[in-house]
């Protein structure tokens, strides 16, 4: 599943969607399949991957042990993780919170 995952490398969250990184984003809106995925993206996006040294292997195995953990209620499930997470993306994004990590 990693090689998967990581086969088509990381997408821009720009191709995502125009609107991926703006607050008018609806991120139930993206396929389930498509989320660890994104995660990846956000990462990417925000510099984490080389700033903290992560490796994607173990990034993408991660989220995908992550997502595979959760059980499915009807709120605390993994698009609700996934919400969240794209949440503190837009923050970190839109209030330059970069400023703040340095």
């Amino acid at each position: 599943e990693v090689i998967k995952l990581l086969s088509n490398g990381i997408e821009p969250v720009d191709e995502i969607d125009p609107s991926f990184a703006e607050f008018t984003y609806t991120p139930r809106s993206l396929p389930d399949d498509s989320t660890p995925t994104s995660i990846l993206s956000m990462f990417e996006d925000m510099g984490f991957l080389n700033t903290y040294k992560i490796d994607l292997h173990t990034l993408a195995r991660f989220c995908l042990m992550v997502k595979k953990g959760y059980r499915d209620p009807p709120y605390h499930n993994w698009m609700h993780a996934f919400s969240v997470s794209h949440f503190c993306y837009l923050l970190y994004k839109n209030l330059q919170l970069a400023n703040y990590l340095e």
